[in-house]
């Protein structure tokens, strides 16, 4: 850990802004079906909200990778926290399925060099021996918007209607920028070494560790948005599930992943992220197959799908740690936007995909379910074996 104060207070700004754009990402999704009864949208249709978001993360993302660096990171924060909050108030005004679109393709655009931010101060400002165990408390973010966001959501939604979770959101992000106005400290170390050494895109491209890097960041992100965005929509429609307790779901799968993301930050400063990785596989799996392959009547629904998101949980930490251990300073900010470009367009990639396999009209079973799932277990299983080569290869301190 370097020279900072308040190194407690940054850490929990800094889960904050994850928990903000991850819980503006996520609360999305299992509104899904009452999106669909207000907005009359087919549910096959819902996984282009996850879209939008994510191609317009994808596009800031890449538009800003060779100068971001340049510039102080807290200003760029501030200025990406009040996007959200202000496209999260469109998002809560949105009248029919374009504006709703249009109002979430806004919101990726200020969500996506957010989290890039995020993870660039954590490689600033904590050194490589404890940075993953930095990393999972700051991604805790990721767990804690799905035990307190998604079902505190879910419940806003059934009570006062769906725009109400987006008006939340807001206000949570009014709560985040007033934190990293007082707390988070100047950082233009970077600024210098940016300015003497310009990164442009064939620099953040022509090696190959990078490569790897971004290929694993597609494969995983598309693996997982094949099934994040339908989730809902098939325990309610396939498996007749009640509407009323989707967000135990959410609730027990995000206490189980927060609790599982601190656990594996630890593990992974002292083993690596591909042993890690193959580790989040078990869980995962398990989950696909048992929860939309091969219905057991003895495996509750309320243990299957939240050793999804344990697995999930696990993967993102491992996997993100590594990541911030390649770049240098100088081009750090611009890589994880790299990072981030590629992982939206994965997600986009995803939803997109699966919209387009699986069939259905208006309040029936999502069909062709199988096929998609059987498709992400495959990506989902290539990754390790990539990160592999990356720790191989990287020219980076993994111990």
């Amino acid at each position: 850990m370097k020279n900072i104060s308040s190194p407690k207070i940054i850490i929990f700004t800094l889960f904050l802004v994850q928990f903000l754009d991850v819980l503006d990402f996520m609360v999305v999704m299992p509104l899904g079906p009452d999106f669909s009864a207000s907005l009359n949208i087919p549910e096959s249709d819902l996984g282009w909200f996850a879209a939008s978001y994510a191609l317009a993360a994808a596009f800031t993302g890449i538009m800003s990778s060779t100068f971001i660096d340049r510039f102080e990171r807290k200003q760029v924060f501030i200025i990406t926290i009040t996007g959200l909050i202000l496209s999260n108030i469109f998002s809560a005004n949105a009248w029919n399925y374009e504006s709703l679109l249009a109002s979430r393709f806004l919101a990726g655009a200020f969500g996506g060099p957010a989290t890039s931010l995020c993870f660039a101060i954590v490689a600033d400002l904590f050194d490589k021996k404890s940075r993953g165990a930095v990393m999972g408390k700051v991604m805790g973010g990721f767990s804690l918007a799905a035990v307190f966001g998604v079902p505190i959501g879910l419940k806003m939604s059934e009570l006062f209607g769906w725009q109400a979770s987006f008006y939340a959101v807001s206000a949570i992000g009014i709560l985040t920028l007033i934190l990293i106005l007082i707390y988070l400290p100047r950082l233009d170390a970077h600024i210098e070494e940016s300015k003497n050494n310009i990164t442009t895109y064939l620099s953040l491209f022509n090696k190959p560790v990078n490569i790897m890097t971004f290929i694993v960041t597609f494969i995983g992100s598309t693996a997982a948005f094949m099934i994040i965005p339908y989730i809902t929509a098939f325990v309610q429609l396939n498996l007749n599930f009640p509407r009323g307790e989707i967000d135990y779901i959410f609730f027990i799968g995000g206490a189980l992943s927060f609790f599982a993301m601190r656990i594996a930050g630890k593990y992974v400063d002292k083993t690596s992220s591909s042993s890690m990785t193959m580790f989040s596989n078990i869980f995962i799996i398990f989950s696909l197959v048992f929860g939309f392959i091969i219905t057991i009547k003895y495996l509750p629904i309320l243990f299957v799908f939240p050793m999804f998101m344990v697995g999930m949980a696990i993967r993102n930490v491992s996997s993100y740690t590594l990541f911030s251990k390649i770049p240098k300073a100088k081009e750090r900010a611009g890589f994880m936007s790299v990072i981030s470009c590629v992982q939206h367009l994965a997600s986009s990639a995803g939803s997109i995909l699966a919209s387009i396999i699986l069939v259905n009209q208006t309040g029936s079973k999502l069909l062709n379910m199988e096929i998609v799932t059987i498709i992400s277990i495959i990506l989902f299983l290539i990754a390790p074996f990539i990160l592999k080569y990356i720790e191989k290869d990287a020219d980076i301190d993994i111990d």
